[in-house]
């Protein structure tokens, strides 16, 4: 890209989005506050260096390093290609492409990873239920909310505040029994909608959650690969 300044770049901008809630709580990301402000002017779709911004997302030290696997395994050579980006957050055909050899070899060397659950695949669901956060393993009560979820929106709270209260069914709560996670049934669940990172917002879309707030509409076939590759993880770490 030949322009100084860009915006809106899809792959920049997803990895933004699904980090901005963590961020803010601390659990992973840049501290510097000029730097969190950075983060929403882009998402807003301000023109920042690009250079600035490959800075900031390499900061998110648990996500970036997944970005690199997938597009080397896909043979891509920027780590912020959408679809790989989008692979990670959300699971895509990127992530047969990892050969299982490959991402075992770089969990232990990238996370010091001692026990590797095979059949398991380089998605965001992996490192929840297998690293936690980069400074230790997370409460186990606040695995549910940092898996990327899914729901569909029945309710919208009146108001024109940035942050509302939405209203999803079809979620699928993580429990545990005999040692072992899995998705419970569906219910509803009341999460944050921030128009920050999701403008556009109706009821009846199906979006994606994290840490209660949602990030993103999802297509027919994104709620098919998070499904998907979410149980595929959960499945890998319980045998």
């Amino acid at each position: 890209m030949s322009q100084e300044k860009f915006k809106n770049m899809s792959g920049y901008k997803l990895a933004l989005i699904y980090g901005y809630t963590p961020n803010l709580l601390g659990l992973c990301g840049p501290r510097k506050k000029s730097e969190k402000k950075i983060i929403s002017d882009f998402i807003l779709g301000k023109k920042i260096p690009k250079k600035k911004i490959e800075k900031i997302i390499r900061d998110f030290r648990a996500a970036y390093p997944y970005f690199q696997l997938i597009s080397k395994s896909n043979n891509i050579k920027n780590p912020l290609n959408n679809k790989a980006v989008m692979a990670y957050w959300l699971g895509n055909e990127y992530l047969e492409k990892v050969r299982e050899k490959d991402f075992k070899e770089f969990a232990k060397k990238t996370f010091s990873l001692k026990k590797f659950p095979r059949g398991s695949v380089p998605h965001h669901s992996f490192h929840v239920l297998n690293i936690g956060r980069i400074g230790g393993k997370l409460n186990e009560n606040l695995l549910d909310v940092c898996l990327v979820k899914w729901g569909k929106v029945r309710q919208i709270a009146n108001g024109k505040s940035q942050k509302v209260k939405v209203l999803v069914s079809g979620y699928e709560p993580l429990e545990k029994k005999n040692g072992k996670f899995y998705l419970g049934k569906p219910t509803e669940k009341e999460v944050v909608w921030n128009k920050l990172l999701a403008p556009e917002l109706k009821v009846g879309d199906w979006v994606s959650i994290h840490w209660e707030n949602v990030m993103e509409k999802l297509t027919r076939k994104d709620l098919e690969n998070l499904k998907k590759y979410t149980e595929i993880n959960l499945r890998a770490y319980s045998k």
